[in-house]
């Protein structure tokens, strides 16, 4: 898994050697402020991810492993979007103390890095399926290609939109691993991404648009409170829904026994 390693090193470190040449120092050193306030979200993720090792590879030999890796994923996307956002916007209302005032800008670009870690955790989470099946060497073509892609659309993206373009570069070669493990590793688990997954999607992108639009702390505050009110409504319904439906096959249990007496 070393040469795994070194190209996740690659990947990452990149895009500051980017900056630094086409940029300049002084934008390098804003893009690192930024960078280092997202590494709480990836820290958070690589806690569930090692956490994750252990259950991953006891559940990968029961039957119903294609169920449970479908829950657990949709439900880790879910989590992510949330965090996400409220991360950022907390981040957003306190950055003028949090930061000295030659780094204010750095905050535009905390919003975008953070959905780039969002599919960083995602693609390692199907890592798990190499693991489990004790095929790791496997990951290797995935996380080269996606260096090679990251490096070109750095080249392509910094000279137009200067900073904006490292991060775009990395949300998509992150999304390629993403979709490309996704599929790949098909033939250890099969991941069914629900419908529910519209609702993260849809709070990252109105997220998105409050970010940038609007420097009111009542409004943004007003957009976090309906954010709780809305999940938990949500996961409220789900957990009903799952309970109506175990109590339907409890009930269709019991008839078909009474039927057999």
């Amino acid at each position: 898994m070393l040469p795994n390693i070194i190209c996740c090193w690659l990947i990452s470190s990149s895009n500051r050697f980017y900056i630094e040449h086409f940029l300049g120092l002084e934008e390098n050193g804003i893009y690192a402020v930024a960078a280092k306030f997202t590494c709480i979200l990836e820290n958070f993720t690589v806690i569930i991810y090692q956490a994750w090792q252990e259950t991953a590879i006891k559940q990968y030999k029961s039957t119903d492993k294609n169920n449970y890796f479908s829950k657990i994923l949709n439900t880790y996307i879910l989590v992510l979007s949330l965090m996400a956002i409220f991360l950022v916007f907390i981040l957003k209302m306190n950055y003028s103390w949090l930061v000295s005032p030659k780094y204010l800008k750095s905050v535009a670009y905390l919003y975008p890095l953070s959905i780039s870690v969002i599919f960083y955790a995602l693609a390692s989470f199907l890592d798990m399926g190499y693991q489990c099946y004790k095929q790791t060497v496997k990951t290797l073509p995935s996380i080269i290609m996606t260096a090679l892609l990251n490096m070109l659309l750095n080249y392509l993206f910094i000279k137009e939109i200067g900073i904006y373009g490292i991060i775009y570069s990395s949300i998509i070669s992150y999304m390629f691993l993403f979709i490309y493990r996704l599929f790949d590793t098909r033939k250890y688990f099969v991941i069914h991404l629900s419908l529910k997954i519209a609702y993260p999607i849809f709070l990252l992108l109105s997220g998105s648009l409050i970010y940038y639009k609007t420097s009111s702390i009542i409004i943004q505050s007003l957009y976090l409170l309906i954010i709780i009110i809305f999940s938990y409504l949500f996961l409220e319904y789900s957990i009903k829904n799952k309970i109506r439906k175990l109590c339907k096959l409890y009930l269709h249990f019991s008839l078909f026994k009474n039927y057999i007496k």
